[in-house]
């Protein structure tokens, strides 16, 4: 058992440091944090890390773990009277939890607090401040239900730069985060957008009411958030569309060759022209398309 345990260990930072990083020669020209976390979205072999997650997943923690956790909450604060609208939000937000096999691992609490927020503790409960409860609709719920629940394959990695306070890779965990909680909500049949309109919501709500929140540096501003959310969640029409210009690209560029070798130049040319025009905009999804493949 103990050398089953340490193998997953070693797999599971050999996974996380594939994340974080791009290959050498991109890294040492120092990418930014979206370009970082994209970088894992887009890269050739992307929909096979993703389909090596759930066998890398950290085991969930114990019954026993999770009643220690549940100890170190503070006994006030707890919120249950809840009204059906309530109700109804978070039965929405389990239906996450059950996606990600964690229903019966993950207690789900709502608790008295003022700022509106959604947060993961010790991998065992998910705390949903009452604000937060009022404000989000249950598919914005789902969103940032799914984002922490996106946190668990990153634990260790997330404490680590924590204590060497690396905002930079803070933020990258953060945006990949956000790109598993796409891959969530795809798998719901919920729009990935949902996720963009509830961190507006939240950020909006607690800075009009307690101003800038103390670790807001190590999180990714709210327009690399868009940006990246814009780039990972695309359609199954856009998909399909990128993939028929992939076609007309290709087929284009076989017969401007064939037309040079015939001599017939100036329809070669136009032909070489259609097939570098639709290029550029097949690639524009190329990469993005793996959320939809699972």
């Amino acid at each position: 058992m103990a050398s089953k345990t340490h193998l997953r260990n070693r797999r599971v930072v050999g996974l996380t440091a594939t994340l974080l990083s791009a290959s050498p020669a991109v890294a040492a020209q120092e990418v930014s944090v979206l370009e970082a976390a994209l970088h894992f979205f887009t890269r050739p072999d992307a929909v096979g890390i993703i389909e090596r997650f759930d066998s890398l997943r950290p085991a969930p923690v114990s019954p026993a773990e999770r009643e220690d956790a549940l100890a170190t909450l503070p006994p006030e604060g707890d919120v249950e009277d809840l009204d059906d609208a309530q109700r109804k939000k978070l039965a929405a937000a389990r239906r996450v939890l059950e996606l990600h096999g964690r229903a019966a691992v993950y207690e789900l609490k709502v608790i008295e607090v003022p700022q509106a927020a959604v947060a993961l503790h010790a991998r065992a409960v998910v705390l949903v401040s009452e604000p937060a409860l009022d404000l989000l609709d249950p598919e914005e719920l789902q969103a940032l239900v799914a984002h922490e629940v996106g946190h668990e394959y990153f634990w260790n990695e997330y404490f680590r730069a924590r204590q060497d306070n690396d905002r930079s890779r803070l933020q990258t965990l953060e945006l990949l985060s956000d790109g598993l909680a796409i891959v969530t909500l795809r798998r719901a049949a919920v729009d990935p957008q949902r996720l963009m309109s509830a961190l507006e919501k939240v950020l909006r709500y607690n800075r009009e009411r307690l101003g800038a929140a103390r670790n807001e540096d190590d999180h990714p501003a709210l327009g690399q958030r868009r940006r990246f959310a814009s780039r990972s969640a695309r359609t199954p029409s856009q998909c399909s569309r990128a993939a028929d210009r992939l076609r007309v690209a290709g087929g284009s560029a076989v017969r401007a060759g064939a037309l040079r070798r015939s001599g017939e130049r100036r329809t070669a040319a136009r032909t070489t022209k259609r097939a570098r025009l639709a290029r550029p905009a097949a690639g524009m999804f190329e990469g993005s398309c793996i959320f939809l493949r699972r």
